[in-house]
């Protein structure tokens, strides 16, 4: 199973991206590609699933590398609190 985002963090559009804010005050700026992930995570059931989506979207023949940097990815936003544990 995926992490998932918190209920309490606020999500808001910016430039080329999407700023995150805990309510602890802490915040994150993810690009572009990010914000898709984090989209993503609500929408896909696995990280199979989020890889698919991600070489569809991006025409990525390197579904290891792709993985690689989504788990990368997740890995920063769950030590950031910005996740809910994976059950």
């Amino acid at each position: 199973m995926l992490p998932r985002p918190k209920a309490s963090i606020v999500e808001q559009d910016v430039d080329d991206g999407l700023l995150l804010l805990r309510d602890t005050g802490e915040y994150v700026v993810l690009n572009s590609t990010a914000a898709i992930i984090w989209k993503l995570l609500q929408e896909k059931s696995t990280l199979d699933e989020i890889i698919d989506e991600l070489c569809v979207i991006y025409n990525a023949p390197e579904k290891d590398e792709c993985r690689t940097q989504v788990q990368t990815l997740l890995n920063r936003l769950s030590d950031g609190g910005f996740l809910s544990e994976a059950v």
